[in-house]
């Protein structure tokens, strides 16, 4: 049985399999040098970088049959 917080995806892709993803999380590294008024501002940004490519892949994908609502959960 699976733990709560264990991986249940067999999937093995990293961030550096998808440059889209990598640049969204570069963003991540300027939390240290920038004031704490500032990292909402990044972590938005960082959030609907990472949104929009989620979005972008499985607009690519192939619907699931399985959950005609087209809904992912």
């Amino acid at each position: 049985m699976n733990q709560p917080d264990q991986a249940t995806s067999t999937d093995s892709d990293t961030p550096e399999e998808h440059p889209e993803v990598a640049a969204a999380l570069s963003r991540l590294d300027e939390l240290d040098e920038r004031p704490v008024d500032d990292h909402a501002e990044i972590l938005a940004s960082v959030h609907e970088r990472l949104h929009t490519t989620l979005n972008e892949h499985r607009s690519n994908e192939t619907p699931n049959t399985e959950n005609p609502s087209g809904e992912y959960a």
